[in-house]
């Protein structure tokens, strides 16, 4: 429904009538050229103190701790997948539209995406790394890549690459390091990652 501007004249049951509107308008609103804005049980829902919730939105959340987990590099600017031989070194705690399996994660639903990863390493004094995030299906950088200097092997050294994704319905996407330097491997400790729906 459309939303008639409040009543200029001074009565009660014209007001009262306003608000009956006011209350579908919110349930149910429409804009200028008709565009619906969602209904309350399918997107959003709006609480007794006037404050906006969507109800779902597409999103994934999780990361792994606590490993040394040693990811060969073969060579100076060679990218290796941050995985373990089992391919489940990454853990999705949570998710809706995006999967992660095999160390590999999925988004079903087309549009762009955007969120964070922080990553926790170690490696020998003076070696430069870098991540990116990288879409398998269109064999493409997603974003930019982040780098950072080791300061020794037992020596915890982060980075946080913030994440863009404009993804087609079903692309896979995998996390990959770098050393610049040279052929050093990187030692993983932990990770966390978060990711949720923008826009189509």
């Amino acid at each position: 429904m459309n939303l008639r501007p409040p009543p200029m004249v001074n009565n009660l049951m014209e007001l009262r009538k306003w608000c009956d509107d006011l209350y579908r308008f919110l349930q149910y609103p429409v804009f200028p050229g008709g565009a619906v804005f969602g209904s309350q049980t399918d997107y959003t829902k709006i609480s007794n103190t006037g404050v906006l919730n969507k109800s779902g939105i597409w999103h994934a959340y999780g990361g792994f701790q606590n490993k040394t987990q040693v990811i060969n590099v073969i060579g100076a600017n060679q990218w290796a997948w941050i995985t373990n031989a089992g391919n489940n070194l990454w853990t999705g705690l949570e998710a809706d539209g995006i999967s992660l399996t095999g160390d590999i994660m999925t988004i079903t639903n087309a549009g762009d995406y955007f969120g964070s990863l922080s990553i926790t390493f170690s490696g020998l004094t003076g070696k430069d790394f870098q991540i990116r995030l990288f879409n398998i299906t269109t064999s493409t950088v997603q974003g930019y890549v982040i780098g950072a200097s080791t300061t020794g092997a037992n020596n915890f050294t982060n980075i946080n690459l913030p994440l863009y994704i404009e993804s087609a319905a079903g692309d896979t996407f995998r996390m990959e390091i770098t050393c610049n330097t040279d052929g050093t491997d990187p030692i993983l400790r932990s990770a966390v990652f978060y990711l949720a729906y923008l826009h189509d």
